[in-house]
């Protein structure tokens, strides 16, 4: 029931992209903020998990995730009710951020009822509930505007969560334990401004990006993404002066010095990028270019979500014997199917009904499932223990934030071809331009991966872990039966780790090391 959590959140990012087509025409809106409404969701979504997996070690993880099952149920309402296109935008940023409260106590709540033994298990269905709520946002969500009862049509795929919302909020509320709140002096600290900062800075450059290509980019677009970049640049020093003080901050400066993580960040980077843009662009040229139904429409997505879901499971299995060459397996079988996909657009394949594009987008969902669970379990695997909650909470902040901005840069993308070219030809020419981008983006991911495979071997020696740091290279000696001379940090001579360099003692992470790797990808 806890999974509950995960799943409605996972549904409300993809319903609303297949409902988008008729969203804009119900409210009589413009695609601009329909972006807005799909994007920014992601937005405060990726930008808040961060706090909401510090909020939950704080006050516990079943009482914040019964508030924000609660909430999500509000906010859903909110977003059924709206009349408009600037309000719909309004209650799908509240909604996004019930999400960041509700989301990260799921794994944490999985952390704290299961040992060790059965873990795995719970975080592999885990990976399937988030399979299932992309399929169901898909496919139930294009079936629900079309057939919703008395004439609710988009309406009724925020309406529909309400009852599984309050009715998951009352069963964590019976039958989950109380997990306790940490006591003041192990309660990780809190950087508001630097979260406020960032999210703002974000979302002001993401206004830009979607409504000034429809008004021929006026001074106003401009000076947002101004301001919005200096947003940022303020919110990163900010950040750096905190940490210097040895205050929490929502910027690890140690975490973004290190190669790996900087290559794990623009894998996902460029990963979500392609992939929110694809469903987005992709959505508006079958319902709206190709004059599909959003039924048809949401069809088309299905096999993408149920590959990527048994993708996962597979890839748990062979990650163990290929480890981070399977993040150039799964970015190579993505790319390819953009391609493919690129191909169709070009000729009359696209148009030719959801089951003749169901190949390619299974191709895309085995090389989404492949790649993505790999890729952070390789980055989380070399990055010191003490940061590596950190590190999982940025990765999957990441991912939100890359998906909102590919859905603004390659929608508008679209928006700007529509108005140049009139039909079909226009939605068309779009779409080329998209699976375009798509691919060369994941191919380049694909060769970067490469650096994921030799970081880590050259960081494992002798069986060691390279995160292991001070304190647990002590641990791993004892083992091994192996101990550390003090004198110089190595292991005594004739041992079988001898040659294994020196580890630095690094003093614990500040902030969320703990918390927010709760909100990460199911391959913790």
């Amino acid at each position: 029931m806890i999974l509950l959590g995960s799943l409605m959140a996972q549904f409300d990012l993809f319903v609303v992209n297949v409902a988008a087509p008729t969203v804009q025409t119900g409210l009589h809106t413009t695609i601009g903020l329909v972006q807005l409404a799909v994007g920014g969701y992601s937005l405060t979504y990726g930008t808040l998990l961060m706090a909401g997996g510090r909020l939950g070690d704080v006050l516990g993880p079943r009482t914040l995730l019964r508030a924000g099952m609660i909430s999500f149920a509000i906010a859903s309402g909110m977003c059924a009710l709206c009349q408009t296109g600037p309000q719909l935008v309004t209650a799908r940023l509240v909604q996004g951020a019930c999400a960041a409260a509700m989301v990260p106590q799921v794994l944490a709540l999985v952390t704290r009822l299961f040992p060790p033994s059965e873990r795995g298990k719970a975080t592999a269905w885990f990976g399937v509930t988030l399979g299932l709520g992309a399929v169901l946002g898909q496919a139930l969500g294009g079936f629900l505007v079309i057939h919703a009862p008395w004439h609710l049509s988009w309406r009724m795929i925020f309406l529909i969560v309400l009852p599984v919302a309050l009715a998951g909020a009352y069963l964590v509320g019976r039958e989950v334990p109380d997990g306790s709140p940490q006591t003041p002096s192990a309660r990780p600290g809190l950087d508001p401004v630097g979260l406020s900062g960032l999210s703002a800075s974000l979302l002001l450059i993401f206004a830009a990006i979607t409504l000034a290509p429809e008004n021929h980019w006026p001074w106003w677009g401009w000076l947002l993404i101004v301001l919005g970049g200096l947003g940022v640049a303020s919110t990163v020093r900010w950040g750096i002066r905190r940490g210097r003080k040895g205050r929490p901050s929502v910027i690890d400066t140690a975490l973004f010095r290190q190669a790996v993580f900087q290559v794990g960040l623009g894998l996902n980077s460029a990963y979500f990028l392609a992939f929110g843009g694809v469903l987005f662009v992709m959505t508006f040229t079958l319902q709206v270019g190709l004059h599909e139904s959003a039924e048809q429409s949401g069809l088309t997505f299905v096999p993408q979500g149920a590959a990527f879901a048994v993708a996962s499971l597979a890839g748990a299995r062979l990650g163990a014997r290929i480890g981070p060459r399977l993040v150039t397996v799964g970015a190579l079988a993505s790319s390819t199917a953009c391609v493919l996909l690129l191909v169709q657009a070009g000729g009359a394949g696209i148009a030719a009904g959801p089951g003749h594009l169901w190949p390619f987008m299974a191709l895309l969902g085995v090389g989404n499932g492949l790649a993505i669970p790999a890729m952070i379990a390789s980055v989380l695997r070399v990055v010191p223990h003490a940061t590596s909650g950190t590190a999982a909470g940025v990765l999957t902040t990441t991912q939100q934030i890359s998906m909102a901005f590919g859905v603004g840069i390659l929608g508008s993308v679209q928006a700007v071809a529509t108005a140049r070219r009139t039909g079909p030809s226009g939605y068309l020419s779009g779409l080329r331009v998209t699976f375009l981008t798509a691919a060369i983006l994941l191919a380049m991911a694909a060769v970067a991966s490469v650096a994921l495979y030799r970081s880590r071997t050259r960081g494992t020696h002798h069986g060691h872990d390279p995160g292991l740091r001070g304190a647990d290279h002590r641990a791993c000696d004892r083992r091994r039966g192996t101990r550390r001379l003090p004198s110089c940090g190595g292991h005594r001579p004739g041992s079988a780790a001898q040659a294994y360099p020196a580890a630095r003692h690094r003093p614990r992470a500040h902030g969320f090391a703990r918390s927010s790797v709760r909100a990460s990808s199911p391959t913790r």
